[in-house]
């Protein structure tokens, strides 16, 4: 039997009820969006972290005036866009005065780990570790702080990555000093701490792994990733022959991923010896390492103009053909900015979704952010914002950052001119799904599914459906379903026609808790006749 029940007309809706998945939050700023301006000059992010509850906190260059000149420090940010006063010096805790900060992450603990590299005298590795608070953790190495010289060059630090067992890793590069017309031939640099900031021994030479590409004369990193097995990702690039952008013609920079053992030696069975160089020219920006153990290089590729790229390699550091085509996915954003051409979109992060959807953040022709979402076999998502991309314009924008809180919105932050763009975006959410069926008076004997049955989602928690509230209706097989649901818990309860009841011991109600990137199943009803007197 098949029952068929006339719907609410006037409430007749789409199952998909929440906002659009890459769509602005509304309630975060004014309308997704807050404009930061704590220096007068600057206010550049470098690296976001979330924060339970929503709050963020930002790593950032500011430049107040020439007198005091440009300084690092840490913001934290509150869940609606805000600067949290209650941390540091209302809201902003500065780093030290002698270090330009590049990366950022939280410890198990709570700490704050900064690294960049000095910026007064050589340019040395600086490690820097802050309270939760943005107070300085003095017990942290010198007075909070350590000093790395890596090969008696300049030292550029571009991660710092806490292990599980609470040792740090630094990754970043060392050159030569730049002088016009000189090549500065940089080499690839890894420095592991212990927990208390002193070099750890067991790992390379003295704590410190210095590595050349062979047959490249540059190889810059630009990120790193740990796996799970304790083995350290790098990627980057590297160029044949050096320019220095003056006197000295280079080639094309070529996307680079270096794999080292837990020790700081080459892993010699990944890729060529350690080492993987993409055949398509491009910079790479980022990397990350997929939930099935591939490696995913995010940069931008300049093969057909600046596009954005995602690389994807397997286990042994081979090119993953059933990634995008031949390993490789790429997008433009020319269609929503209105460029003439390709020329200047450029990828700065990576993320990963729970769901294994990736999301790519930078910015589209200096004019606005820019992110583009890929399914995990690198086609491009056509559910996220306008065909799988979106641009918020905010000309000129020239960098972005960006982290994944864990209700599955996206918190990215831009330099819009002199001041701090943050926008949050929703880009996975959830959904609840189940059957009505008819049931004997006795529950003995199910009799079949009911469509054109009246589910909705009680938001006000008052037993009706409201006109604003969203309802989905059972199709032919008794099946109703809510998509584009933010994480929380919801209140789904079903209309209950004359005639009919709750089938006994069931509820007419029930409270569901949605997460990210999943679907609540069979949240079902069971209903019954009354039986006529």
């Amino acid at each position: 039997m098949n029952a068929k029940l006339e719907s609410l007309e006037h409430r007749r809706l789409l199952s998909a009820v929440g906002p659009a998945q890459g769509s602005l939050d509304p309630s975060f700023g004014v309308g997704g969006t807050a404009t930061l301006h704590v220096a007068e000059r600057l206010n550049s992010p470098r690296e976001i972290v979330t924060l339970p509850g929503g709050k963020q906190v930002i790593l950032a260059r500011l430049f107040t005036t020439i007198d005091v000149g440009p300084y690092s420090a840490i913001l934290r940010i509150n869940s609606d866009g805000s600067l949290d006063t209650t941390f540091g010096d209302n809201g902003v805790a500065p780093t030290s005065a002698s270090m330009a900060a590049s990366s950022m992450t939280l410890s198990a603990d709570g700490h704050i780990l900064v690294v960049g590299e000095t910026a007064i005298g050589d340019a040395d590795l600086f490690l820097q570790r802050l309270n939760s608070d943005g107070s300085i953790d003095t017990a942290f190495g010198n007075g909070g702080a350590v000093r790395t010289d890596t090969a008696g060059r300049d030292d550029v630090a571009v991660k710092v990555l806490e292990q599980p067992d609470g040792r740090i890793i630094v990754a970043g590069y060392e050159q030569k000093t730049f002088i016009k017309g000189s090549l500065q031939l940089p080499d690839v640099t890894l420095v592991r701490y212990l927990t208390d900031g002193q070099l750890d021994t067991t790992f390379g030479q003295g704590g410190i792994v210095v590595r050349a590409v062979a047959g490249y004369q540059a190889a810059i990193a630009a990120s790193a990733a740990l796996q799970s097995d304790g083995k350290i990702v790098v990627a980057g690039n590297v160029v044949q022959t050096e320019g220095d952008g003056f006197l000295v013609q280079g080639s094309e920079p070529h996307f680079l991923a270096m794999r080292f053992n837990g020790n700081g030696n080459l892993d010699r069975f990944f890729a060529r010896g350690g080492a993987f160089v993409s055949r398509s020219a491009g910079y790479a920006a980022d990397v990350a390492i997929t939930s099935r153990a591939k490696i995913l290089i995010a940069g931008t590729t300049t093969t057909t103009g600046r596009r954005f790229a995602a690389l994807q390699l397997r286990r042994n550091g081979a090119v993953d053909g059933a990634f995008g085509p031949g390993g490789i996915a790429t997008t433009s954003f020319s269609a929503l900015t209105g460029a003439t051409s390709d020329d200047n979109d450029v990828v700065s992060r990576v993320l990963q979704q729970n769901d294994g959807k990736i999301v790519l953040v930078g910015t589209a022709d200096d004019a606005g952010i820019a992110l583009a979402r890929f399914l995990s076999n690198g086609r491009i998502d056509r559910s996220f914002g306008a065909a799988g991309k979106v641009f918020t314009e905010a000309s000129p924008t020239t960098i972005a950052t960006a982290a994944t809180q864990a209700d599955g919105k996206l918190s990215v932050a831009g330099l819009a001119g002199a001041d701090m763009l943050l926008a949050q975006y929703v880009s996975y959410t959830g959904g609840i799904s189940g059957s009505v069926l008819e049931i004997t008076s006795n529950m003995s004997l199910p009799l079949g599914p009911i469509s054109g049955w009246n589910v909705y989602l009680d938001s006000n928690h008052n037993g009706r459906a409201d006109r604003n509230e969203p309802v989905a209706i059972t199709d032919e097989s008794g099946r109703y379903s809510f998509t584009n649901l933010t994480p929380g818990i919801y209140h789904v309860a079903q209309v209950i026609p004359r005639g009919w009841r709750p089938a006994p011991h069931t509820l007419a109600r029930k409270n569901v808790r949605v997460t990210p990137a999943t679907t609540q199943e069979s949240i079902d009803f069971a209903v019954v006749r009354k039986l006529s007197r």
